[in-house]
């Protein structure tokens, strides 16, 4: 599959359906601790993810049935992966919004490294790594 092509789950973002522009990269989270004369202690905590957003319009026949199956996605909240430009992650899909025109949609998604289910039917909540959450 070509490197340009959008993936999320099933779906594959093809022909005018792709957006314009996929943002990625984060910050580093880190713990600064301020001794006294001014001086700075910084620990690095590892990286921080910013969420993936992005928007664009669906067109043809098969708009509004991908947007349903998007917003299925959505309301199931599984864990999925997505993947662009030859980049790979797993995610969330945390809001779905579509305009009924030409079926415009946009994303907003949460990074899902490790995630374990709960006694509730269908909900997934973040596994804790050494007192940290996702």
């Amino acid at each position: 599959m070509p490197l340009d092509v959008l993936l999320l789950g099933p779906i594959a973002f093809t022909d005018y359906s792709p957006p314009e522009c996929m943002p990625f990269g984060g910050r580093q989270q880190m713990a600064v601790h301020k001794l006294i004369g001014g001086q700075r202690v910084i620990d690095t905590l590892g990286p921080d993810d910013e969420d993936i957003q992005w928007s664009g319009r669906f067109f043809g026949a098969g708009a509004l049935s991908t947007c349903l199956a998007l917003d299925s996605l959505r309301a199931a909240g599984q864990v999925l992966p997505l993947s662009y430009a030859g980049m790979a992650y797993t995610i969330v899909i945390q809001v779905f919004a579509r305009i009924f025109a030409v079926c415009l949609y946009g994303l907003n998604t949460k990074s899902a490294v490790l995630f374990r289910r709960t006694g509730r039917m269908g909900y997934w909540a973040p596994l804790c790594l050494a007192s940290s959450s996702l």
